[in-house]
């Protein structure tokens, strides 16, 4: 049995009066893949939200495993004037990585994802699929235990 890196238990989630998610036990196992389908404003996003740290409970309880690396790539990345590979760089090196290894990493990264043209390009200045792929890019540097993905067929 593979082990547990997250467990939700009996959380809850409101925005104000209105009850978002209810009761939701989950628990999320190593080498797992779960998909989240629901219809537009049921909860998915805030889940996700909920899962990697980004956002509070109502009620209930998340317990993580120890010393565990969640990355959360976001539907909508947003537009800054960084470029793409300063982005990447920039956190690969606030991920703890040296800066050989964020070198090395990215380039093969952007290769295997057919954007290393971009990588001088500011990211405000990509589509919104590119914009995707450097937010995957990034989050593969480190290689997480757990990958959330909000819309990624977007």
């Amino acid at each position: 049995m593979d082990r547990v890196l997250i467990s939700l238990n009996a959380i809850s989630k409101y925005f104000g009066r209105k009850l978002i998610l209810k009761d939701i036990n989950l628990e999320i196992t190593a080498q797992s893949t779960i998909a989240l389908l629901g219809p537009n404003g049921s909860g998915k996003s805030t889940l996700l939200k909920i899962i990697a740290g980004l956002a509070k409970i109502s009620a209930g309880a998340v317990d993580y495993a120890p010393q565990l690396k969640i990355a959360y790539i976001p539907e909508n990345f947003p537009k800054i004037d960084l470029t793409a590979g300063e982005f990447v760089k920039s956190m690969g090196l606030i991920g703890g990585l040296p800066q050989e290894k964020v070198s090395t990493r990215m380039q093969n990264l952007l290769q295997a994802f057919q954007t290393a043209e971009m990588t001088d390009v500011p990211i405000k200045h990509l589509s919104k699929k590119t914009n995707q792929k450097v937010a995957v890019i990034q989050a593969l540097l480190t290689t997480p235990d757990v990958l959330l993905l909000d819309e990624p067929c977007s």
